[in-house]
């Protein structure tokens, strides 16, 4: 669940704050022969300035890092036990860990050669790695993702109601476009930034209200319960496996590694901030899928969310949770598309300028690509089919393939070990994402959608 985060804007600011205090403190430091006293006595609110400014940075670490761990998880959460069902307890345990563990390394990989490099995004990495089209082409992978975010979020909030009240999915669809111009005529969405610690709350609060289920209904006087016979150990075959991988790779996606940098003062503290908040996705992406595999296993759709519509009051309050924090997601998504496909259409059009911004150009742009999604959403409505092309495609290669791509123009000619297993770990990748796409278009050729949806 990506948030968007106005960082530069943020930092422009901070920067200006810090060169007018630069500047008082000059002219205070030349007031004449009582400055030195005046300087001595401010020593002690200078050190507990700075005590206030090292606090504040942490607070914008940590800021940071739970941004990071909320757009990890990301709407793939809810589909994971059917993912996990699919690929079998066995495999679905070694995707998971796989998964969380490439794309902390690649992530680690990305901030140390940002750092090295002293660069702020992707696109100018590629150009000091020699190869500027990875860039635009990683740039143009980032816009797809979060179009298809927005596309599964729609998707999800139109499911869920018709879950929790009957309401025609063309209805909810309509109705949400509508809204989503209405915000697009704002400013800034920095008002919707607590929307990530709700985010947060609710993984942690799903993964263990599953987890508490399963086992409550696991244990039961020494009894196997029906449904504990019916999970699956392995994968029923191949096409299964290769469906789930893109929707578990889905799960463990985060698509602006250099934006959640960017907003840090440390940059240094990126990779700590790696570390910790995949090592929380691993375990709440863990917990739900083995959690709503145990509870629902034999009978799992592929939103958790649908099975416990049905499950009673509690089932029913935790879906309307992820409503109210699905619909606050969206207009994010939707201004995180708008941005970066300014970014990569309009590179040297500066579209905060009274000339194109006082004629409402972003305005309309922004519009017509809420358009665009509702329209996908409308033709492919299927969540799952959704994350798991997502994951299989867009993820793959944002999370994994192209820092390993500019980790072996940069850095492979370090050691023996980094130059073998750099294109190793590339074509693997690349191995995996084409056998997951073609596993989950086979599937729709030969199946259809994993649930029909109609107007």
């Amino acid at each position: 669940m990506p948030v968007y985060d106005e960082s530069r804007e943020s930092l422009l600011h901070e920067g200006n704050e810090n060169r007018s205090n630069s500047q008082s403190a000059l002219s205070s430091s030349t007031d004449g022969e009582g400055g030195k006293r005046q300087l001595d006595g401010s020593s002690s609110s200078s050190s507990a300035s700075s005590s206030r400014l090292s606090m504040s940075m942490g607070a914008k670490e940590l800021s940071a890092g739970l941004s990071m761990l909320n757009s990890i998880v990301g709407m793939g959460l809810v589909a994971l036990p059917f993912a996990v069902d699919r690929a079998g307890l066995a495999m679905g345990l070694l995707i998971h860990f796989v998964a969380a563990t490439l794309t902390a390394y690649c992530a680690f990989l990305l901030g140390d050669m940002m750092t090295e490099t002293k660069t702020e995004n992707v696109m100018d990495l590629s150009v000091k790695g020699g190869a500027p089209f990875a860039g635009k082409l990683v740039q143009l992978a980032i816009v797809a993702c979060v179009f298809m975010d927005a596309m599964a979020g729609s998707i999800l909030l139109a499911d869920n109601i018709y879950d929790l009240l009957g309401v025609p999915l063309w209805k909810t669809k309509v109705a949400l476009v509508c809204v989503q111009c209405l915000f697009a005529q704002l400013k800034s969405l920095s008002s919707l930034g607590f929307t990530s610690f709700f985010g947060v709350a609710f993984s942690f609060g799903l993964c263990i209200f599953l987890v508490s289920l399963a086992t409550n209904k696991v244990v039961v006087a020494g009894k196997r319960p029906e449904t504990l016979s019916k999970v699956r150990i392995v994968p029923g075959n191949w096409i299964r496996l290769g469906e789930s991988i893109g929707v578990i790779f889905c799960s463990f996606q985060i698509a602006t590694h250099a934006d959640f940098r960017a907003s840090m003062q440390k940059p240094g503290a990126f990779n700590t901030v790696v570390f910790m908040a995949n090592i929380a996705a691993f375990v709440i992406n863990l917990g739900v899928g083995l959690g709503g595999l145990l509870l629902f296993a034999g009978n799992v759709e592929p939103e958790v969310t649908t099975n416990l519509s049905k499950w009673g009051r509690y089932g029913e309050s935790v879906v309307w949770c992820l409503v109210v924090i699905v619909f606050t997601k969206i207009p994010v998504y939707h201004r995180l598309l708008s941005d970066n496909f300014e970014r990569l259409f309009l590179p040297d059009v500066d579209v905060h300028s009274p000339e194109i911004s006082g004629h409402g150009f972003r305005e309309a742009l922004r519009c017509l690509l809420c358009l665009l999604v509702f329209v996908a959403a409308i033709f492919f409505p299927a969540f799952v089919e959704v994350e798991g092309l997502l994951g299989s495609v867009l993820c793959i290669f944002i999370m994994l393939v192209f820092p390993l791509f500019m980790a072996i123009k940069l850095r492979a000619g370090r050691s023996f070990v980094e130059s073998a297993a750099f294109p190793l770990l590339l074509l693997s990748a690349v191995a995996v994402s084409v056998f997951s796409t073609g596993a989950v278009l086979y599937k729709m050729a030969m199946e259809g959608f994993s649930r029909e949806t109609s107007w």
